[in-house]
């Protein structure tokens, strides 16, 4: 028997916007403890989005109900599903020294800041000269990675020969 107030949270709470801080959970707590169920439950996150969020267009939509057999949508995409859960989705399934955690932070909206090399007294630390791919914005990446063209983005282009006329 399911109680009023279990039925009145569950109505609250049954609402879900795409919204990241499950996701950036996951992505800290496995950093932190290298342990699997981190990466297996934020598989089973992106399953879900997968299944139950993503539309005929390619894009995500929230759902009104996530209680429901077959939950409503609700006809919108956020920002912050581009530029947070999806990053941190792949950040979690990336190598950690992607972007390591002594070298890089990130900011309340998910935003990476490089740590610049901090110099006293003759000593430095901190990265001196990251590669290539650490100066590609992040969200280029996952955008990129999204839509099965990351070959493509950076594939070096060839120069096009005039033509004759």
């Amino acid at each position: 028997v399911t109680s009023p107030v279990t039925l009145e949270r569950r109505k609250r709470d049954a609402y879900y916007a795409l919204r990241p801080e499950y996701v950036e959970s996951l992505l800290h707590l496995y950093r932190a403890t290298k342990d699997d169920v981190y990466r297996e439950r934020g598989w089973v996150v992106f399953e879900a989005l997968r299944r139950h969020c993503r539309v005929e267009s390619g894009a995500f939509t929230g759902l009104k109900d996530v209680y429901a057999a077959a939950p409503r949508r609700d006809d919108a995409m956020p920002s912050f599903f581009l530029a947070e859960t999806l990053k941190y989705l792949y950040l979690l399934f990336s190598d950690a020294d992607l972007y390591p955690a002594d070298e890089w932070t990130f900011s309340t909206e998910a935003h990476l800041l490089r740590n610049e090399p901090r110099c006293a007294r003759g000593g430095c630390t901190g990265p001196l000269a990251p590669p290539w791919w650490h100066r590609v914005p992040l969200d280029l990446l996952v955008l990129c990675v999204l839509a099965g063209v990351a070959a493509r983005c950076f594939r070096a282009r060839r120069p096009r020969k005039a033509r004759k006329f």
